[in-house]
């Protein structure tokens, strides 16, 4: 990697005391040859199918009775490995996997388990030779069938929670230098897809701390060749535009922002514009109009439905990476206290959950418990299971492990 190539995941969203200039955008080529992990990865690395990783889910699902029954915990390597897949650094998680099965002292009854999380990461992952090298070190181990690997298997990218079909974060509130959280979870999707999407439908304001941070995180994903989309990106047009004043020789990086999203929106007259004034009020020469850098598709629209709901009645599903979701992305959940007889929420396409949203999901999944309804998640992944399990989901739904 040269000097340089930005490495994602390792990016300081702390605030900074100046914005990186931008860089030209790198040469199209038929592979970007950027290492955005600590080891290479495949270009485009797969997500399990519904099957690919559960050839002995009761493995998982006895391990889990039996913490319940026992009051057991969770391991604490296995529960990191958890939340390291949530918040989508699945190398960190496989390696902590990796040790974890070395050592198998620690993980007690979780042993199975353990294993059934390491497949599904080298899925995720789309390490074909380890997974078949697990394959065969699991059926001496356990004298049980292994997981099957299937060339069938969707990419994670195209399993997101919105209908447009990429990894998404949703920018809420105020952005301020708080985001800098927020933006290292961007940076996490950007090392296993090429288009990223930034929500920012649920913002209500913006500093020029956060501006600065959004712009270096915009800067980044461009040197490293992802494309970024912007959901509802009028929603922060009106706030910047309502912020910067010509002649008022303050908040920059909120001008550059403004720049920015008129340019990922295509709107050349406005971008324009907002130049003759930013280099009147700053009394340099601005940035030029890009035609080749507006996205192949644009978003003008904020989204009423993240599309989660994949039947009526009591049935409903979750699909792709919930990552960033609000309880407004759940508000479809709510509709099942209308319908009678028991809950199932399918999980089979989930491929991630981030705590923030298993919060959200919680809350909404609480409330019917308390109306008195039985509510099952099923078709979960070995991670996403273990995950909710950390995260006390057993004790408002039956978290149910995927089948065969």
């Amino acid at each position: 990697m040269s000097d340089d190539d930005d490495d994602l995941g390792s990016l300081d969203f702390t605030l900074p005391d100046s914005i990186p200039e931008a860089a030209a955008p790198p040469e199209p080529s038929k592979t970007s040859g950027l290492a955005l992990a600590l080891e290479p990865l495949p270009e485009r690395p797969s997500a399990p199918a519904a099957d690919a990783v559960a050839a002995a889910p009761a493995l998982v699902a006895q391990a889990a009775k039996g913490a319940a029954r026992r009051k057991l915990v969770v391991p604490a390597s296995l529960s990191e490995a958890a939340e390291l897949h949530s918040n989508g650094d699945d190398l960190a998680a496989c390696k902590t996997l990796e040790l974890a099965i070395r050592n198998a002292g620690s993980l007690g009854e979780f042993v199975a388990a353990a294993w059934l999380c390491l497949f599904e990461l080298l899925t995720l992952l789309g390490r074909r030779t380890a997974f078949d090298q697990l394959a065969l070190a699991y059926a001496k181990r356990f004298e049980e069938s292994p997981p099957t690997w299937t060339e069938a298997a969707l990419q994670a990218s195209e399993m997101d929670m919105t209908t447009g079909g990429h990894a998404q974060i949703a920018l809420t509130g105020k952005l301020t230098a708080a985001v800098g959280d927020t933006l290292k979870k961007v940076m996490q999707l950007a090392q296993g897809n090429s288009v990223v999407r930034l929500e920012l439908s649920k913002l209500t304001d913006a500093d020029n701390d956060g501006c600065t941070l959004v712009r270096r995180a915009l800067i980044a994903l461009k040197k490293a060749g992802r494309e970024c989309l912007l959901g509802n990106p009028k929603a922060l047009a009106d706030i910047l535009q309502g912020k910067v004043v010509m002649g008022r020789r303050k908040d920059e990086s909120m001008w550059l922002l403004l720049l920015d999203v008129y340019q990922l929106m295509g709107d050349q007259n406005a971008f324009e514009e907002t130049a003759v004034n930013y280099a009147v009020t700053f009394e340099v020469s601005p940035p030029s109009w890009d035609a080749k850098a507006i996205p192949s598709s644009t978003e003008s629209e904020p989204e009423t439905s993240m599309d989660l709901n994949a039947g009526g009645g009591s049935n409903f599903a979750l699909r792709g990476q919930l990552v960033g979701a609000s309880a407004a992305d759940f508000a479809g959940v709510d509709a099942l206290a209308a319908a009678e007889g028991p809950i199932e929420i399918d999980a089979s396409a989930l491929v991630r959950i981030d705590k923030a949203s298993a919060d959200e999901l919680r809350t909404k999944l609480e409330a019917l418990k308390q109306s008195g309804r039985t509510i099952e998640l099923k078709n979960l992944s070995p991670l996403t299971r273990i995950f909710l399990i950390v995260h006390d989901f057993a004790a408002v739904a039956k978290l149910v492990a995927r089948k065969a």
